[in-house]
């Protein structure tokens, strides 16, 4: 009996690895995700004029007065999230919770200079820097999440 104990390529896995926080705890300035809505916005002006799809999404968003309204829009889209956290940032997660941070591979390749000790504190340092939190090197968590759909 033969048994497999590496990788399983017939399998439909993913994983997210970060150091960071749950998504849920950042507060996002309203601005960045109010830019983000008149930017689709206009994009789904312009593709309104070819797409049925597209000129519905149009007017879905036109209804919308509310800031709290166009920021929960923006906030239950599915696409490019780099466009609000910007790219330096690694969104995700495999489950229901979204996380917020910065990869191991991410680290080492674009901020070689940092010291595993100091990991933490530049990460809750640039997460302040970027979106004007109140971050300590104590908010900022290792997050290693899996899973399988089979």
């Amino acid at each position: 009996m033969k048994i497999k104990s590496d990788f399983v390529t017939n399998s439909s896995s993913t994983s997210f690895v970060v150091w960071g926080v749950e998504l849920n705890d950042m507060v996002i300035p309203e601005d960045k995700y109010l830019k983000k809505f008149n930017e689709l916005l206009e994009e789904y002006k312009e593709d309104a004029k070819e797409s049925e799809y597209y000129k519905n999404r149009y007017e879905e968003m036109l209804e919308l007065t509310e800031v709290e309204d166009k920021v929960s829009y923006i906030q239950e889209e599915s696409y490019d999230w780099e466009e609000i956290y910007g790219d330096t940032f690694e969104v995700g997660g495999v489950y229901d919770t979204k996380y917020i941070g910065l990869s191991p591979t991410t680290l080492e390749s674009n901020f070689p200079e940092v010291k595993f000790g100091e990991l933490r504190k530049f990460i809750a340092d640039s997460l302040n820097k970027e979106f004007g939190t109140n971050l300590t090197a104590k908010d900022i968590d290792y997050i290693e999440e899996a899973g399988m759909d089979n």
